[in-house]
């Protein structure tokens, strides 16, 4: 899911219509939380300490915020 991340921003940003970017930008903002939910099931199952899994999730937020804004600005 991570990955897909990635692989969907750059697909996005190859993309010339704003309408192919913003629908790649959404599937990574899709897998963003996708990943997400994987590390918070990672620590409730004590596979990643809790610190690591906080310190995730706050990034993840971080990288949400930034994807919302790239939506914004390649909206309807």
């Amino acid at each position: 899911a991570a990955l897909s991340v990635l692989l969907n921003l750059v697909e996005g940003a190859g993309r010339t219509s704003w309408k192919e970017k913003r629908h790649f930008f959404s599937i990574a903002l899709g897998s963003l939380a996708e990943a997400v939910a994987v590390v918070d099931v990672a620590a409730t199952r004590g596979l990643i300490e809790g610190a690591q899994a906080d310190r995730a999730i706050a990034v993840g937020r971080k990288v949400g915020s930034m994807l919302a804004g790239l939506l914004k600005v390649h909206g309807p």
